[in-house]
């Protein structure tokens, strides 16, 4: 018969502990994905100016409600990031982020058919010379130097529990 020390009891100890831990961890996920869940979405009345239309909701990371999207306007007039942001404040809106420029591309296609790209509302994490951008026939996002002239989309955000 081997002897057993004392380190080899203690390894086989941890090693234990680890795969409990892991365990309960799994068993944890598993509760939380099966537990049943709903989405509301209450009815709400958005005004709307004649030429906005509503792009829909825009959830949270949580898939809360966070707001509602409005598409205020397209403007086929090709201006630099800065330019399109002050287009954007003159009429009282913004220029859309990352999530809200893939939902207008989804729900509002139709408006945007025209546009090519346009500016996001995000400067581009690595290089503050450059800002996001949506390419509008294929959808993707990129980035783009600020310089450079693209549409500009002007939207607002509605939030039913502020009015």
């Amino acid at each position: 018969m081997t002897a057993v020390t004392l380190e080899q009891i203690e390894a086989k100890q941890q090693t234990l502990s680890a795969d409990h831990a892991h365990m309960s961890e799994l068993i944890e996920q598993f509760k939380a994905q099966s537990r049943a869940t709903e989405f509301r979405l209450d009815s709400v009345t958005i005004p709307m100016a004649p030429s906005e239309r509503c792009a829909g909701p825009v959830l949270a990371d949580d898939g809360s409600l966070s707001h509602y999207l409005i598409l205020m306007s397209v403007s086929h007039e090709d201006m630099n990031w800065q330019a399109a942001g002050e287009h954007a404040e003159k009429l009282g809106g913004k220029r859309p982020d990352a999530q809200e420029g893939s939902l207008l591309r989804a729900n509002l296609r139709h408006m945007l058919k025209d546009s090519g790209a346009f500016w996001l509302d995000e400067e581009y994490p690595d290089d503050s010379a450059y800002a996001l951008c949506q390419f509008f026939f294929y959808g993707f996002q990129s980035d783009d130097r600020k310089s450079a002239s693209l549409c500009a989309v002007v939207v607002r955000r509605f939030i039913p529990s502020v009015i």
